[in-house]
């Protein structure tokens, strides 16, 4: 669909996208099986789906509405957002800025949580554009959906 932008594929290789790449700001952006990838999404996004990477580390601009990781192993994610959710993924780890508590559901295991730790030169106009209040970070106050068990 034309609301959906996909990064797909990327096994051993380097993404780049920023400001300039205007027909992915403000939209679904799909980032799916990549693998030994670096990726980076440098510019405001509205929803983010990570799903079914390996060995990767995504940069994302700031996300207006959720980041949602699924079916990820021993991914690095970096990201400022409203939002997120994580399930079923395995030696994740999220360096997050993130508005309110990160939701985990079942089927995780190995998932760590840090603070946001990144910034890139258009970084503060971005979260003005997406809406994220940088002062209002709740990375280490996640809540588990599912018992595990």
């Amino acid at each position: 669909p034309g609301h959906v932008f996909s990064v797909a594929g990327v096994t051993k290789g380097l993404c780049v996208w920023q400001a300039a790449a205007a027909h992915a700001a403000n939209r679904l952006v799909r980032v799916f099986c990549n693998h030994q990838a670096s990726i980076y999404l440098l510019l405001p996004l509205r929803h983010v789906a990570l799903f079914g990477c390996t060995n990767c580390t995504v940069v994302l601009g700031p996300v207006a509405g959720v980041v949602t990781v699924e079916h990820c192993e021993k991914v690095r994610l970096i990201c400022a957002t409203r939002c997120i959710r994580v399930s079923n993924s395995i030696d994740t780890r999220v360096y997050l800025c993130s508005n309110t508590p990160p939701l985990l559901g079942a089927g995780n295991r190995g998932v760590e949580f840090a603070p946001y730790n990144t910034y890139y030169a258009a970084l503060e106009p971005h979260l003005l554009a997406a809406g994220v209040n940088p002062l209002l970070n709740r990375w280490d106050r996640s809540v588990a959906l599912a018992a595990e068990g």
